[in-house]
């Protein structure tokens, strides 16, 4: 798995927001499922802070690596803990 990829899991497990959002790019959008699209800073800011904050003690591992319609999908929970 690329660095980034704990990077990201990292930032999340420590809900530390700003070093999240610097792993993306600034015209970066995020498909969630459930509530549609986040595009950009201030949306993925808006979408990962409540995520963030609700997220339960465990929340953030990685269950499984498996391919989507939009690439990649981690398998990750982040409001079940996984």
């Amino acid at each position: 798995m690329p660095n980034c990829t704990f990077d990201w899991l990292d930032a999340c497990r420590a809900r530390c927001l700003d070093d999240l959002l610097d792993l993306y790019d600034a015209k970066a959008s995020f498909r969630c499922a459930c509530e549609g699209l986040y595009q950009g800073r201030d949306e993925l800011t808006r979408y990962w802070s409540t995520r963030l904050e609700r997220a339960v003690p465990h929340a953030f591992s990685l269950a499984d690596l498996a391919h989507d319609d939009y690439g990649v999908n981690p398998g990750i929970s982040p409001s079940r803990g996984g």
